[in-house]
């Protein structure tokens, strides 16, 4: 993730290189500023999706305003412009204007439509008059971090570890005793990169987006949540309500439920467990064709469990989880 922030920082501020000049004459100088498409490669989504992350970490001291949002930085006092004039916003022509754009006659000069509602022309002049003042430079646009320090991601990184801006699961991800190949997946899923048939459909490894169990679309929630065949494996667990998640965050906080009873650590892990087991499942039927009934889901989970046992640390109490433990092996008889 620093790494990342790191590159957004240097093609959002301007960076002269000559990866930043192939980026921009491929996306345009906006760069990642458009919203993730199905189009966007993985990396390029990535970098999209942590881009908003950067703008709410930031803040743009404004030189000549050609690296600068008018509408979605904050640079302004009042803060990012899009959530302080929203009617005026929706009238906007051109929404990823910049603020070198929008004083090119230097006056405040907006793309707007011809009429504005009352809300709209109230809101416009408010801004003129908190801009009447405003004058551009000759020098760049600076980012600063909160409290007018210099942009690093080491700072950048500890801001968003403190104020909880991070993405989003991170704790689930990483404060757990799973095997590092089970973390890596649920990172990649965390992202929106894991290997749905909807995804090998789009592009264009697969014929079908339909989910190997029933006629839907095999995206990552209907892998994780909306797919019938993993209503008995949510039952085992405790979780029936997992299935109705709006989202892979939905689905962690409903299968953590039934596991309130155990430290975090551990309590991630078997969340873990539970989407890993729901995974393989998966997997059995896409390459072997066996559709895993309640019994064996309940196996599968046993026997992982009791292996990655060995893994728990000592400072860690394991009879909550030999107790769970031993409702998977009743299950499974």
């Amino acid at each position: 993730m620093s790494l990342l922030l790191k590159f957004i920082h240097k093609l959002v501020s301007g960076d002269d290189t000559p990866w930043t000049r192939w980026v921009r004459r491929w996306y345009g100088a906006s760069g990642i500023t458009d919203p993730p498409s199905r189009e966007d490669t993985p990396a390029w989504r990535a970098f999209k999706q942590l881009f908003a992350t950067y703008r709410g970490i930031t803040n743009v001291r404004v030189g000549d305003g050609e690296t600068t949002s008018f509408w979605f930085d904050n640079w302004h006092a009042a803060g990012p412009l899009f959530a302080c004039t929203p009617a005026l916003l929706s009238h906007c022509t051109n929404p990823a204007i910049t603020v070198a754009d929008a004083f090119r006659e230097r006056r405040l000069l907006l793309p707007l439509q011809p009429r504005l509602t009352v809300t709209a022309q109230g809101q416009l002049g408010s801004l003129v008059g908190s801009l009447q003042h405003a004058a551009l430079s000759s020098d760049p646009d600076a980012r600063l971090l909160p409290g007018g320090t210099a942009f690093s991601t080491a700072a950048a990184y500890r801001i968003m570890c403190t104020t909880g801006v991070a993405l989003p699961l991170a704790d689930y991800n990483w404060e757990n005793f799973a095997p590092l190949k089970v973390r890596v997946f649920f990172w990649i899923a965390r992202h929106g990169n894991t290997r749905t048939r909807a995804l090998l459909h789009r592009h264009g490894v697969l014929p079908s987006p339909r989910c190997p169990f029933c006629d839907a679309n095999e995206d990552l929630l209907h892998l994780f949540a909306g797919c019938t065949r993993l209503s008995p494996l949510f039952t085992l667990v405790g979780a029936p309500t997992a299935g109705a998640a709006r989202d892979l965050e939905g689905v962690c906080a409903a299968l953590a439920v039934p596991l309130d009873a155990h430290a975090p650590f551990v309590r991630h892990t078997l969340v873990l467990l539970i989407l890993w087991i729901a995974w393989k499942s998966r997997n059995r039927k896409v390459f072997d064709d066996v559709w895993m009934r309640a019994r064996q889901l309940a196996l599968l989970l046993a026997e992982h469990c009791e292996l990655w046992l060995h893994r728990l640390p000592r400072c860690f109490s394991r009879h909550p989880v030999d107790a769970w433990l031993a409702q998977l092996r009743a299950s499974s008889t």
